[in-house]
C-alpha cells in the first residue's frame, strides 16, 4: 500500500471514529420538536377558554385554517367541540360572523391526557394543568 493510501485510510478511520463518538453523544441529548398546529390548537382552547379563527391566526397559536383543526379533533380524536356563532368587526368595519370554538365541559380531562400525550412524544415539559394560567401560553408553546 502507498503512503498516500495508508494515509487516506488512517485519516478515514479517525473521521469515522469522531463521527460515532459524535453519534453517542447525541443519543443522549433529546431535543424538542415544536408543537404540532394540532397541539397549539387544543392547549389554546384550555388555555384562553374559547377562540375563533382570528384569534388562533395570531401568535402564539398561529393556526391558519381552525375550522379544519377544528374538525380533525372533532372526528379523529373524539373530542365535543362546542361551535357558538358571533358577529365581529371585518374588513372596513363591516360586520362578518365567525365561530367561537371551546372544549365541552365534560371532554376536557381527555383533551388535557391528548395534549401530554403529544408532550412527551415530542419531548416537551408536562404541562401542570392546575396552575395553567400561571405560565403564558407562549412560554407553553416555546420549544427551547
Amino acid at each position: 500500500m502507498t503512503d498516500k493510501n495508508k494515509a487516506t485510510q488512517q485519516g478515514g478511520q479517525s473521521i469515522n471514529n469522531t463521527h460515532n463518538n459524535c453519534n453517542q453523544n447525541n443519543t443522549k441529548l433529546t431535543t424538542v420538536k415544536p408543537a404540532s398546529q394540532l397541539e397549539r390548537v387544543l392547549l389554546g382552547l384550555l388555555y384562553s377558554g374559547s377562540m375563533t379563527c382570528q384569534e388562533a391566526e395570531k401568535l402564539p397559536v398561529k393556526a391558519r385554517h381552525l375550522n379544519s383543526v377544528i374538525s380533525d379533533l372533532a372526528h379523529s380524536y373524539n373530542l365535543e367541540i362546542l361551535r357558538e356563532r358571533e358577529k365581529a368587526p371585518g374588513y372596513l368595519g363591516e360586520t362578518c360572523h365567525l365561530i367561537r370554538y371551546s372544549v365541552h365541559q365534560h371532554q376536557q380531562a381527555k383533551a388535557r391526557q391528548l395534549i401530554d400525550r403529544w408532550r412527551i412524544k415530542r419531548h416537551a415539559v408536562p404541562v401542570v394543568w392546575i396552575a395553567l394560567r400561571s405560565v403564558s401560553l407562549e412560554k407553553l408553546l416555546k420549544t427551547a
